[in-house]
């Protein structure tokens, strides 16, 4: 299988959310990527890298691995929680290329733009 065959991989890296409307919101992204982009998932960066890990496995070498912040609510940037993810895949797959992409922001057009961007 080359890798013009193999959907993007990536993560969209959130912080934990517990309020209904950020659960709501998360849950529209969910339901997009599995429709759109099935190599995306989310990732609170409050949980274990072990479920990003596992994916890990099966990607071809040299795949491209997106890590995308996305602060649904502005001032939280988990930037050390991001590193900490890109450095762990490194460690597990150093044939990966890794590319964080710049933060994701809620604003009235965040989804429509969330997704023409990914």
């Amino acid at each position: 299988m080359t890798s013009e065959n193999i959907a993007p991989f990536g993560v969209l890296a959130h912080h934990p959310i517990s309020t209904a409307r950020g659960i709501e919101v998360l849950n529209q992204v969910k339901e997009w990527l599995r429709s759109q982009k099935p190599g995306f998932q989310c990732w609170a960066v409050s949980d274990p890298v072990d479920a990003v890990c596992a994916e890990l496995q099966n990607l071809p070498e040299e795949t491209t691995v997106h890590i995308v912040p996305l602060l649904l609510f502005p001032g939280q940037h988990y930037q050390g929680e991001v590193h900490a993810l890109c450095a762990r895949i490194q460690e597990l797959r150093p044939d990966l290329n890794v590319v964080v992409k710049p933060s994701l922001l809620e604003t009235p057009g965040f989804l429509d733009g969330l997704f023409r961007d990914l």
